[in-house]
């Protein structure tokens, strides 16, 4: 516990006491941290593996973006409903569990069907697994770590998202390295089986296995962040009407992230097909070189952002974490530019990796802040909730969006760098400006909790 008189405003002695060890604390963390690994390996690996599926399943365009888009985006989204329901209310260990188990058994699903309705059925209950993590790490963690030190735990499990999307590019490029996808494999009892099809019963199996690891964590005991809220369970209805009670925040957070996802989903779909057009970068090079960006950027920026902005809290900035977002923004809107639109490969590719580290700040900094506003009992349904209108919002519209620009209004597939640097150079700013509408919220609401 800190002895210093400003942390002292904005955690109570008794309070800090009764949060359980570190090291128990930060054991959660790193329980989560590999589940949200594992997550998006078994999310990103039906990308790389694409056109193995096409050619062996006779698969079109369409059927594959059904797959990778809407049967997860989906379903992600819906099933987060009421999953953040039952982290509220229920063992939040037995929550966690039952997601992990149920995405891990629908990858190995993923393998096992060799048709598009049981693909499409196996990827909704991977959509429908994930969807655990971000409403069970913001329900779990402000319950592990007081509120001046919550950036960092924060920082540390978004790591996962960065660091899985990265280990799923390396991973994948070194299982089709290993394993030839479009090679049969004969297994005693099942029969024949594709290549692609060993990769993902493979890739599924440690996440079934891992789920139980939930039951080694400890229940933490539930408590409220300020003194807003109800005590007992609560419904929807109670987070609609503190929405609506506190409707500056929730618009202005809802308004940046729906920007920001905009722009990293684009980013996310279309990068790799930039660096194949416009530099000539190889399959293996695209996967190599981006995954190692999205791993190290994040990991190294990430700690980073969540000791600075836990400093500036402690020092009574109680804002400080839409400040700091209102920062990363704009310094990052001119790198993310000049990415898209630098002629030399690896000027890009280092100006890309900066934007990576500086705009990995809103896995952690972002869910921290509506966690400090939120009471203990709505912390599920919040981050449930902004699941379902950021993911249905921003997953569907940043790849459509960018890839109109290219089409309809450069009539050009090499202007694709010009369709992501006004994405970034329209949709960074935006959410610049939805964080600020956020600071004067949190400023009076520490104000009145504290009575100042």
């Amino acid at each position: 516990m800190s002895t210093d008189t400003n942390t002292a405003t904005m955690t109570s002695v008794d309070e800090v006491e009764a949060y359980p060890p570190l090291p128990q604390a930060w054991g959660a963390v790193l329980m989560l941290l590999a589940f949200y690994i594992l997550s998006q390996l078994d999310r990103n690996l039906l990308s790389l593996l694409a056109e193995s599926i096409k050619r062996d399943l006779q698969f079109s365009d369409v059927q594959m973006g059904l797959l990778y888009g809407p049967a997860f985006a989906t379903s992600f989204a819906l099933a987060a409903l009421p999953v953040g329901w039952a982290f509220d209310r229920y063992s939040r260990r037995l929550v966690l569990w039952i997601g992990v188990f149920v995405w891990g058994l629908a990858t190995i699903g993923c393998g096992a069907f060799r048709n598009f309705t049981g693909l499409f059925l196996a990827r909704i209950g991977v959509g429908a697994g994930e969807s655990v993590m971000s409403p069970g790490s913001q329900s779990i963690l402000p319950d592990m770590f007081p509120p001046d030190h919550l950036a960092l735990p924060f920082s540390v499990f978004s790591m996962g998202a960065k660091m899985g999307a990265g280990v799923s590019l390396v991973i994948g490029g070194a299982l089709l390295t290993l394993i030839d996808p479009g090679q049969a494999f004969h297994v005693p009892v099942v029969g024949d089986i594709k290549g692609w099809q060993v990769i993902l019963i493979a890739a599924g199996i440690p996440s079934v296995f891992a789920s139980f690891l939930a039951f080694l964590m400890p229940e933490p005991k539930r408590r409220k962040m300020n003194s807003a809220g109800t005590s007992g369970h609560t419904s929807y209805g109670d987070f609609f009407a503190y929405f609506k009670k506190n409707l500056r925040f929730m618009l202005g957070y809802c308004f940046a992230n729906i920007s920001l996802m905009i722009v990293q989903t684009g980013m996310t779909t279309w990068t790799p097909s930039f660096y194949a057009r416009l530099h000539n970068l190889q399959t293996e090079q695209i996967a190599f070189w981006l995954g190692t960006i999205t791993i190290v950027g994040p990991t190294v920026g990430l700690p980073i952002h969540g000791i600075i902005v836990d400093w500036l809290f402690r020092k009574n900035i109680p804002d400080a974490h839409m400040r700091y977002m209102v920062a990363m923004m704009l310094l990052t809107t001119p790198l993310t530019v000049f990415a898209y639109v630098a002629q030399n490969t690896w000027v890009s590719l280092a100006s890309f990796g900066l934007c990576m580290t500086l705009t990995s700040a809103y896995l952690a900094i972002v869910p921290a802040s509506m966690q400090l506003m939120l009471p203990g009992n709505l912390r599920g349904k919040g981050a449930s909730v902004m699941v379902f209108i950021i993911s249905l919002c921003g997953m569907t519209l940043g790849p459509a969006m960018i890839a109109g620009l290219t089409e309809h209004a450069f009539h050009d597939h090499l202007k694709l760098g010009w369709s992501l640097a006004i994405a970034a150079a329209i949709g960074l700013p935006a959410t610049a400006v939805g964080f600020f509408v956020c600071q004067k919220p949190m400023r009076e609401r520490f104000a009145r909790q504290h009575g100042t």
